[in-house]
């Protein structure tokens, strides 16, 4: 049962953006924005820095192409993917 479930979970969560939870993300992955914040236009490029306590959201470095810091932002994991 319980493997139905992680397998279940894991194709909810990579086939559907807007169902993404904080269950994968973890200190150092690349995400992408599924929204644009701020001057952190849609589908940029992401590295998590820090996961907050509440697993509800982190903070985020985005670049550009160059590698360039675009902006450091506390994310909601549901903005990610």
């Amino acid at each position: 049962m319980y493997f139905y479930c992680f397998i279940h979970k894991n194709e909810r969560i990579f086939n559907n953006k807007n169902h993404l939870t904080s269950f994968f993300m973890k200190e150092y992955d690349i995400v992408r924005l599924n929204k644009q914040i701020q001057d952190v236009l849609e589908d940029s490029i992401g590295t998590i820095l820090l996961v907050y306590e509440d697993n509800k959201s982190c903070e985020v470095e985005f670049v550009n192409d160059a590698g360039e810091t675009i902006n450091i932002l506390t994310v909601k994991f549901n903005d990610l993917y």
